[in-house]
């Protein structure tokens, strides 16, 4: 809209300067050749840019089903986190809680840690003794103390946890360490 106010102000003044420029005596101007005149001193519409591509889509990461156990211990070993977080976090003075709340996972970054997978989930069935090392563990998260879970060092879930890492990729030693 601007642009076109500007035309047709340039195109009035060239006008009003050819209109004064001009001779009366001379009376070969013609229409045609004012238009002329005037067509010269307007620049030409800026040509319209080029549409951009559409931006390619990222390759989405492969959808990796998480068995249903995954989710269980998951879900009892992120809950203890939370409640030790928050135990932790309100003993402490205010100037030390940031640091230690970098330190120690939210209940939904704990989820997210444990429940993703790179290449493939662990397997989706249990024998007898991982299924009952899982219920072991989802018995006694909920009582354990907090310096347990946060060191990853709960000997009732380490058979699990070592499950966990191994399809994570992680070495079994760091398993059930809740990641930051």
């Amino acid at each position: 809209m601007i642009r076109k106010a500007t035309q047709h102000l340039i195109v009035a003044i060239a006008a009003a300067s050819f209109g004064i420029g001009c001779d009366s005596r001379d009376k070969k101007t013609t229409v045609s050749s004012v238009e002329q005149a005037l067509s010269a001193r307007v620049a030409a519409p800026a040509p319209v840019p080029a549409p951009t591509p559409a931006p390619t889509p990222s390759a989405q990461p492969k959808e990796i089903e998480v068995p249903g156990w995954v989710d269980d211990y998951a879900a009892a070993l992120c809950k203890r986190v939370a409640v030790c977080r928050e135990k932790m976090l309100s003993a402490l003075p205010e100037q030390q809680k940031m640091m230690l709340s970098m330190q120690i996972p939210t209940q939904e970054a704990c989820m997210k840690n444990t429940r993703t997978f790179k290449d493939k989930a662990p397997k989706a069935n249990l024998d007898d003794t991982e299924k009952a090392a899982l219920a072991s563990c989802l018995r006694d998260v909920p009582s354990m103390a907090c310096g347990n879970v946060q060191t990853g060092k709960v000997p009732e879930c380490q058979q699990i946890a070592a499950l966990v890492a191994e399809a994570q990729g992680r070495p079994s030693d760091s398993a059930g360490t809740p990641s930051r």
